[in-house]
């Protein structure tokens, strides 16, 4: 049921890239040349080659559909911008599952940035219970929402308790505001400055 599943999800992205026969048949080493050429119908091809080999991997780390995708539009933007670093060495599927394995480092990172990851502990446990989460992208994760936390932790005591309330707790600004004896605009405010800083604390972790 698994593996149908995701050749539907593979048989919708296939469904808009048309290549030649003549395309189809043509050697990959030349392929891969004619991609760094800038050739999009060749990339159009290396696509259509490699999405079920990517969208396997990608399953492996997230069984949800529309974070699938997502990461598999990340993984081909990045292979069309950065195929000219392939140099030969090493089959390309080796260095394609290089670029899957970074984008989900990304992913993970910049889901830190976007919501400080409010239950890691708890994303850790469903991710490791349905098999996605390897060895190397546990201890990725567990370090990355380890920094987190010490960066919360060590923020001055006024912007502490508002992003712990409203990044930890998922109160609202009203909320807050009323909890903390404030204005929402001091909330929004106190919000801002106290993620500033986070970045600023984090930017070894966080990817623009």
């Amino acid at each position: 049921m698994a593996h149908f599943t995701l050749l539907v999800i593979c048989m919708k992205l296939w469904k808009n890239i048309k290549t030649s026969n003549d395309m189809q048949q043509m050697d990959e080493k030349e392929l891969i040349l004619q991609v760094q050429k800038g050739d999009v119908k060749s990339f159009d091809e290396l696509v259509r080659r490699y999405t079920l080999f990517v969208m396997k991997h990608i399953r492996k780390l997230n069984g949800d559909e529309e974070i699938m995708e997502e990461l598999f539009q990340n993984v081909f933007i990045t292979v069309y911008y950065k195929v000219g670093t392939y140099k030969g060495e090493g089959s390309f599927s080796s260095w394609l599952s290089t670029v899957v394995s970074n984008e989900w480092k990304m992913y993970l990172r910049n889901l830190v940035k976007r919501h400080f990851i409010p239950n890691p502990e708890e994303e850790l446990e469903r991710m490791e219970k349905r098999g996605r989460a390897t060895m190397e992208e546990t201890m990725e994760y567990r370090e990355i929402s380890r920094a987190v936390h010490e960066a919360i932790r060590d923020l001055p005591p006024h912007y502490k308790k508002v992003i712990e309330k409203a990044a930890l707790e998922g109160k609202s600004y009203e909320t807050i505001a009323e909890e903390l004896d404030l204005t929402s605009g001091q909330v929004r405010s106190r919000l801002f400055r106290a993620r500033k800083m986070l970045e600023e604390m984090l930017k070894d972790y966080f990817v623009d």
